[in-house]
């Protein structure tokens, strides 16, 4: 085996070693899986180990361990399939940041933004294996599984505590009115509910219930499809086509999304969503997720399957990995004071770049740059463009009158591709 194989093996097996002592137990493999999220029984554990267990003794050494990497893909693809769930070769945010949250160390919208934003070279928003290669180098951390305590079993919460959804409440204007729309035009079937007041309906949607309740509805405006809403599973793609059909001889109106993610890979997997509004515009969507449901179930029942002691180790490694983006200070510099003034010096010599931010604009800028001068010039000729022209602020003056006014002249913009004479 080839010597940096061996080198990532060793340190692929300290973190599964937590006590340090030069074996793997099957107690250290559960709760090296609870720190990942990943409950497995006992004899699950015993039936990973076992695989590689080479002298029956129920524990891994460093040497069985490495020895099982011979058939092995390097860290790296590895640590890349495990993040491209979607198998189309690129690593997206919503992908890592998933990855972040299974594993207990959740990315903000920022952070995951930063994290792609930082080591994305071709500008697509997304992680080939080359940068995502460079990600892995640049985010790499000490070995944390020695020096941080770690919580067992992060993303259990409270899960233990309940099985199901009940059901679901809209605050109505009318309960008369909703509960017609949901009982006769969406066919709902409505369900006795407690004598709590006269103010209320429950309906059944098989699954899981839904409750109206009087008061004052708190709705998305009917700009787009980027709304709260409950989904309703028809079926095939053939299945909503019939129900598109019924909703339009009831005289039910609906928005037909057209950009659904479908998977794209080849699977033909196709997902059709049609966007209804009840009375006081809440939004429900009909879908045909059958399909798709499948299709994921499939991909999941492939990853679990996949699943085994190298990959664990991997996890926690990348838990430790995101551990440290996560925490991590933003790296943001503050203004340099001697170059702010020197800029809002020059805002008041007339027809001056700098004329086209505010103050704090400028202070902005030279954060972002880091104090380099030039680089804020670019930046300014960038708000110039954006602008359409350039900012002319006319110089001050004292007036006329025998009070001497203090008069500062309105600002004025240059038409950057006004035609010239």
């Amino acid at each position: 085996m080839a010597e940096n194989k061996k080198k990532e093996g060793k340190k692929s097996f300290s973190f599964l070693d937590t006590n340090n002592d030069g074996k793997v137990s099957v107690d250290e493999i559960t709760e090296s899986l609870g720190k990942i999220g990943h409950q497995r029984s006992k004899d699950q554990v015993d039936s990973m180990l076992n695989k590689i267990d080479e002298n029956n003794d129920g524990t891994l050494d460093l040497t069985e361990f490495i020895n099982s990497l011979s058939s092995q893909e390097s860290k790296l693809t590895t640590a890349f399939k495990m993040l491209d769930k979607d198998r189309d070769g690129k690593i997206n945010a919503t992908e890592i940041q998933r990855m972040s949250t299974e594993l207990g160390e959740p990315l903000s919208d920022e952070k995951t933004d930063d994290l792609i934003n930082t080591y994305d070279g071709d500008g697509d928003g997304r992680l080939n294996f080359q940068e995502f290669g460079r990600m892995m180098k640049g985010i790499c951390p000490k070995d944390l599984s020695k020096d941080e305590p770690q919580a067992v079993l992060p993303n259990k919460g409270v899960s233990d505590l309940w099985n199901k959804v009940d059901h679901i409440a809209l605050v109505v204007s009318d309960v008369g009115r909703s509960a017609a729309f949901y009982g006769s035009k969406l066919g709902m079937i409505q369900v006795h509910r407690p004598d709590f007041d006269r103010f209320g309906a429950w309906f059944t949607m098989g699954n899981i219930n839904l409750h109206l309740i009087k008061g004052r509805p708190a709705v998305h405006a009917d700009d787009d499809l980027i709304v709260s809403h409950f989904a309703i599973n028809v079926g095939t793609t053939d299945d909503m086509k019939i129900l598109m059909e019924r909703l339009d001889g009831l005289g039910v109106k609906y928005r037909e999304n057209v950009s659904v993610p479908n998977p794209g890979d080849g699977s033909n997997v196709q997902v059709k969503q049609a966007f209804v509004r009840d009375p006081d515009g809440y939004y429900m969507e009909f879908c045909s997720c059958k399909t798709l449901e499948v299709y994921l179930d499939k991909m999941v029942t492939e990853y679990e399957a996949g699943w085994d002691l190298y990959r664990t180790a991997i996890a926690l490694e990348m838990k430790s990995m995101m551990a440290k983006w996560r925490n991590a200070q933003d790296e943001t510099s503050s203004a340099d004071p001697v170059k702010l003034e020197n800029l809002l010096k020059r805002q008041k010599i007339f027809g001056d770049i700098t004329q086209s931010a505010s103050p704090d604009q400028l202070k902005e800028l030279l954060a972002l740059y880091h104090n380099d001068i030039p680089a804020v010039i670019a930046g300014l000729k960038a708000i110039v463009k954006q602008a359409g022209g350039q900012k002319f602020i006319p110089p001050a003056f004292f007036d006329r009158d025998e009070q001497r006014t203090f008069k500062q002249p309105p600002s004025f913009q240059l038409d950057a591709n006004a035609p010239t004479f």
